[in-house]
């Protein structure tokens, strides 16, 4: 009588394993545990994000100017290219992608996208001479430009004008 019960518990411990393992290679089961255990940010690497923030500087942003930009190779600072607001960039696909702005008065903020986990949020860095401030709808934005780069908290600062951000939009 003992041996039918325990190919009964072993069959479902098989089952529910298989279940679990299919869950964990679909897509959708990846992203969770990404979500759950992954870090999302990849680890701050000034000299290599400097190395961005020179490039944008050399393309001269004017006082008051917001410029999109796209890293076509995320680890080459020259790879820096202007990207049309038009441009499609698919979902979990946005690492590369740079936001740079100047203030009217000069100060010059950059925001380099590192990573893109899709629904479970895009992550990065920002570059800012000026330090973030609370929005009106209590999120924290940088720079005072009709469009401000709403995405940082001002206790994320990884380095001095350096800030981790994540889920970034242009207001």
């Amino acid at each position: 009588m003992k041996l039918p019960y325990r190919w009964l518990f072993v069959g479902c411990g098989v089952a529910v394993a298989g279940v679990l393992t299919a869950f964990a290679l679909s897509p959708f089961g990846r992203g969770i545990i990404y979500f759950l255990f992954a870090k999302r940010n990849v680890p701050f690497d000034q000299p290599r994000l400097e190395a961005v923030v020179e490039e944008v500087k050399a393309r001269g942003i004017k006082p008051g100017e917001e410029l999109l930009f796209r890293l076509d190779n995320p680890k080459d600072a020259k790879s820096l290219r202007p990207r049309a607001r038009d441009e499609r960039i698919p979902r979990g696909r946005g690492a590369g992608n740079v936001w740079a702005a100047r203030e009217p008065d000069g100060p010059l903020i950059v925001i380099i996208e590192t990573s893109d986990w899709g629904h479970a949020g895009e992550y990065g860095y920002a570059y800012s001479e000026v330090r973030p401030h609370k929005t009106s709808d209590g999120r924290f934005a940088l720079g005072d430009l009709e469009d401000n780069l709403i995405c940082t908290d001002p206790h994320a600062d990884v380095a001095k004008n350096w800030w981790d951000v994540e889920n970034c939009y242009m207001n």
